[in-house]
């Protein structure tokens, strides 16, 4: 016969005290876990970014491409073919979508034109880049003042971290205010985000979403 007095046990007091003690740790590391996990809406933005940046920068110090040239002005003068023709205002984009590599076209709305037709090339992380065929003097180039009121020409590069095709198809101009993101690229390489739309604490745009990140980020790095 089995003697249990002699057996040990915990009592109710001690299992709730263990059990608050968990509790409590929980709640404590729950937002730590939380934010430790990357947004992925968010994580494409800062990608796409750090994309465009690393592109722009590699391009202007490709000493093939860009020989001799410290900006991307008079580009079809600058490129010629294997063939020796010199090249049009292809030639950026050209360049651009070759070190992106693109896997495919996307029917989306870029800033600037009026008809969704194979405007945006698809990368393997999802992101479309609508990239312009421009000459970055007089060729689909926009004009942006700064703060102090001086105006600066800027080739305009659409970026969908995420192109949802069935949302868009409904109202191609409003989704496009919505997702995507607007930068403007100068002709000596500076990267600005285009000011499209005015974004203040509570704009939802993923325009606006992306200065805040991309500010908050540039701070920490």
């Amino acid at each position: 016969m089995i003697n249990i007095k002699n057996k040990k046990a915990f009592t109710l007091a001690e299992v709730l005290i263990t059990l608050a003690v968990l509790g409590t740790l929980v709640s404590i590391s729950m937002p730590v876990v939380r934010n430790s996990i990357p947004v992925t809406d968010n994580f494409r933005i800062k990608k796409a970014h750090t994309t465009l940046k690393t592109i722009i920068n590699d391009m202007l110090n490709d000493s093939v491409q860009y020989a001799g040239k410290r900006d991307f002005s008079n580009n079809e003068k600058v490129y010629e073919t294997n063939v020796g023709v010199k090249a049009s205002t292809k030639t950026f984009k050209k360049i651009f979508l070759s070190v992106i590599k693109t896997k495919g076209t996307q029917d989306c709305l870029a800033y600037g034109t009026s008809e969704s037709v194979n405007n945006c090339y698809v990368t393997v992380d999802g992101i479309s880049w609508c990239v312009p065929e421009t000459d970055f003097d007089n060729t689909n180039m926009i004009e942006q003042k700064d703060e102090k009121s001086f105006a600066t020409k800027f080739a305009p590069i659409t970026v969908y971290p995420k192109y949802e095709a069935k949302k868009a198809k409904a109202d191609p101009q409003k989704y496009m205010m919505e997702k995507a993101i607007f930068y403007g690229v100068r002709r000596d390489g500076k990267i600005v985000f285009l000011d499209i739309i005015k974004c203040d604490d509570k704009s939802k745009e993923v325009h606006c979403t992306a200065q805040k990140l991309i500010k908050k980020y540039s701070k920490h790095n």
